[in-house]
């Protein structure tokens, strides 16, 4: 026998109330309909639940061992109604993160901890093993936003603008390219490149500025860690092409430079991009979010990521 919830509520009514004739006003249904539904759950039981003392109802033990479980279970089930509304209104659940990039780690738990002081009840899950190719992870729906510096707005996904970064030339202080306070296209001719491991068709500097140019390089040396890359352009064994605020703790201790590799600013934007088709009411909430964030950093990611 299969007790339903209908029948947990109806012991439970039944036993506050102490009479069918209450009980069935509460549930909204006839007293014999009540009496009827009693009767079949103590047939189907081989027990009585309840047993009648002048016109009142008393519950028996083992009607006293429904309620126990009645109320672990309406609690269990208030709490799931709950959770769903919760979740329904994008207060509650889990995001799951990357980047594309180790170095954006370093920027993510202010923003991570005021989100969970405006949603104590959602959960961030920053997922490590999808750095470098969040865009394959979500494609897949293991991942729910990927933070990118590419955008890929269309029918299959939604990309947010947060902010942008400048893309600077970092050199050793004894390079012979340090001299020159702007480095031209025709400079990094003949240049060994130490820039992040990732597929080309993915790296800013190679797409948007030596292919553009023309331009023949001597050798690009992939490394995955910025540490790593500091370390080789400190040591002169190649230029690299990094984001401001990644850099910019090295410049001294290191002694490194960084120089614009135009006259015109070459930055970067960073997107929150998430599929369409599960773009949740916390994945919603936590994208809005992060566009409060830098928006009211008066323009100037590059101090926000720095306080890191």
């Amino acid at each position: 026998m299969n007790l339903t919830l209908r029948d947990i509520q109806m012991v439970k009514t039944i036993e506050e109330e102490g009479n069918l004739t209450r009980a069935a006003e509460r549930l909204f249904v006839s007293q014999s309909a009540l009496s009827h539904q009693l009767k079949k759950i103590e047939s189907e039981l081989g027990t009585s639940v309840f047993r009648r003392l002048n016109k009142n109802l008393v519950i028996t033990p083992s009607g006293k061992r429904i309620l126990e479980s009645s109320e672990v279970i309406l609690a269990e089930i208030n709490k799931m109604y709950l959770d769903l509304q919760a979740i329904n209104q994008g207060m509650a659940g889990t995001i799951r993160i990357s980047t594309e990039c180790y170095t954006c780690y370093h920027w993510l738990p202010p923003i991570i901890k005021a989100f969970r002081e405006k949603y104590p009840d959602a959960e961030i899950q920053v997922v490590h093993r999808a750095t470098r190719q969040p865009m394959d992870y979500l494609k897949k729906a293991q991942l729910d936003v990927a933070i990118v510096s590419d955008s890929y707005d269309s029918h299959e996904y939604e990309s947010t603008p947060l902010f942008s970064d400048e893309m600077l030339a970092v050199l050793s202080e004894d390079h012979p390219l340090a001299n020159k306070t702007i480095l031209n296209p025709e400079d990094f001719n003949g240049q060994t490149m130490v820039l992040y491991d990732v597929e080309d068709d993915n790296l800013f500097f190679l797409q948007e500025f030596i292919k553009p140019n023309g331009i023949e390089l001597k050798q690009v040396m992939k490394l995955e860690l910025t540490e790593a890359i500091v370390e080789m352009i400190a040591a002169g064994l190649g230029i690299g092409i990094m984001a401001n605020w990644a850099v910019s703790d090295y410049l001294e201790s290191k002694r490194l430079v960084t120089r614009p590799i135009s006259k015109k600013p070459i930055n970067r934007v960073w997107y929150a991009t998430a599929l369409q088709e599960m773009n949740q009411p916390l994945v919603k909430n936590f994208i809005q979010f992060l566009e409060e964030w830098y928006s009211n950093q008066a323009d100037k990611p590059v101090q926000v990521l720095r306080q890191v």
